[in-house]
């Protein structure tokens, strides 16, 4: 996962370079004011001189940063696999012999873009994280035999052929159920063949259920992470040991979990 550190360093620097451009541009409307009062050469002012040389090295040095930060930009974004296309971290710089106030106006320039751009990008990556945390292909339990696969199988009870709308885990009674992704609570008790459910909604139309549940530890209405512990493996309802039922749903209708968890 992509953390929130780069952003933080890019918006920084940005910032940074924001004020030098400011600086330059009163510098050098307050020099344009002075050569016109005073038409003293400029390079033979000696007490402007070591200014005018710091404010070059520090230009420089800001130049170096933000060829580095649209460097970082630019592999974000193949990294999130987002489209290059509407993303462009390939300004070019002034060159190198440029006078001093075309490469400040070349940096500005940047600056400018990158105010836009960064916003935009790190909008695109908080959703795509949001996405994959809501997305149910985790785990249910840590440790359990899957016991019975999704689609059509002999009932175990009636033996009649039915359609399994789920998966099951066999494994010990009061062994940890975790939610598969993150989410609300929209069901916690008793519902007829499923004995002691959990239901999750994850957003996006998935539904995760939970069920033949020792007991549960959530509540309707209650918000959960990935991973964390929902309810107690057990047999109750219609079943004939302790397992896990587990079920996905996708606007409305069931859905393989174990093809979520292959992609």
């Amino acid at each position: 996962m992509l953390s929130r550190r780069p952003f933080a360093v890019l918006f920084a620097s940005v910032a940074g370079l924001s004020v030098l451009a400011t600086a330059y541009a009163l510098g050098v409307r307050a020099g344009q004011r002075s050569l016109i009062a005073v038409p003293v050469p400029l390079s033979v002012d000696a007490p402007q001189q070591p200014r005018l040389d710091g404010l070059d090295l520090r230009l420089g040095q800001f130049e170096a940063r933000l060829l580095r930060l649209e460097t970082l930009g630019r592999r974000l974004v193949q990294l999130a696999q987002l489209p290059a296309q509407e993303f462009n971290f390939d300004a070019p710089p002034a060159a190198p012999t440029a006078a001093f106030e075309q490469r400040a106006q070349a940096v500005s320039r940047r600056i400018e873009s990158q105010d836009v751009q960064l916003p935009v990008l790190e909008t695109a990556l908080v959703s795509r994280r949001m996405a994959a945390a809501l997305r149910p292909d985790g785990r249910p339990v840590d440790r359990g035999v899957l016991s019975s696969l999704y689609g059509e199988r002999a009932d175990p009870l009636s033996g009649e052929l039915a359609q399994h709308q789920g998966i099951d885990i066999a494994g010990g009674a009061g062994t940890a159920v975790v939610a598969a992704a993150a989410g609300v609570v929209s069901a916690a008790g008793w519902r007829d063949g499923y004995g002691t459910i959990v239901e999750i909604t994850h957003g996006n139309g998935f539904v995760t259920r939970y069920a033949h549940a020792q007991r549960s530890l959530v509540v309707a209405g209650q918000t959960v992470r990935r991973g964390q512990p929902v309810a107690l493996l057990g047999e109750s309802g219609r079943t004939t040991g302790p397992h896990l039922h587990f079920e996905v749903l996708r606007d409305g209708r069931p859905v393989d979990p174990l093809a979520l968890a292959r992609r």
